[in-house]
């Protein structure tokens, strides 16, 4: 499994209040990369299956 989102654009909806909009697209940035972080995590856990390490595989999704 490869997950590629950094062709993802994010754009942000606030036109009145420039900072909540910087502030919505770093939290959207964050959660990108704990996504991306959880499926490299999964994709490892996939590569060398133990036990233990596909119970956490299955909680993790």
């Amino acid at each position: 499994m490869n997950i590629d989102m950094s062709s993802v654009r994010t754009k942000s909806t606030s036109n009145s209040n420039g900072s909540s909009g910087n502030s919505l697209d770093a939290r959207i940035a964050t959660l990108k990369k704990k996504l991306v972080d959880l499926f490299n995590k999964i994709k490892e856990i996939g590569q060398n299956p133990t036990e233990e390490s596909t119970k956490r595989a299955e909680m993790l999704q």
